[in-house]
């Protein structure tokens, strides 16, 4: 039997969970940037105004002093031209995006580098 096809929220939606019950210490460090899907085009005005701009990575995880971004994409998903434009931008200021596509790679990711600094949640974590 094959896994059915995961949209890209409930990607993330496992992911974040995930992350929360396994590493207790990323909560608050792993976050999901809502970045479009406007209810109408008043709002979306409102929100490129306010610096709102397409193709920002959909998850963001602060941890040890570094920020990392991750793009997610189901299994077929592909990067929009504006993900791509963005994404090379951001890699010329030497900052890089991670495109990952099941929940199972965030988490090692995320496990991945929990398990290199293994500090308290307040050093790790940014304060609120």
């Amino acid at each position: 039997m094959t896994n059915p096809i995961l949209s890209e929220s409930k990607i993330q939606q496992y992911a974040i969970m995930e992350s929360c019950n396994k590493l207790p210490q990323t909560r608050l460090c792993l976050f999901h940037i809502p970045n479009g899907m406007f209810s109408n085009a008043r709002e979306g005005a409102k929100f490129k105004a306010q610096g709102v701009i397409s193709g920002v990575p959909d998850l963001v995880f602060v941890w040890n002093g570094k920020t990392h971004y991750i793009e997610v994409k189901c299994e077929k998903g592909k990067l929009s031209e504006n993900q791509k434009a963005l994404h090379q931008k951001w890699m010329e200021q030497g900052v890089s995006v991670n495109v990952m596509r099941t929940s199972e790679e965030i988490i090692r990711f995320v496990t991945e580098l929990v398990s290199q600094g293994r500090s308290s949640e307040a050093e790790n974590c940014v304060s609120q």
